[in-house]
């Protein structure tokens, strides 16, 4: 059966999935969630990681 859940449900599978180690499939399949849907929502969803990862670094001169 299909289930369907909100943007903020899969921002917090996409969350696990990134801590978790698993690669997006396995994790998926771990889940039971499909991987194509998966991975589309991954990519609508705002990049959680952006701010502090972003790799900017103040220099003073």
């Amino acid at each position: 059966m299909r289930q369907h859940r909100t943007p903020e449900q899969w921002q917090a599978l996409v969350d696990q999935q990134q801590n978790s180690g698993l690669s997006a499939m396995q994790f998926c399949k771990q889940q039971s969630i499909g991987y194509a849907s998966f991975c589309n929502w991954r990519k609508r969803l705002p990049d959680q990681s952006a701010g502090a990862s972003a790799g900017y670094v103040r220099i003073k001169c």
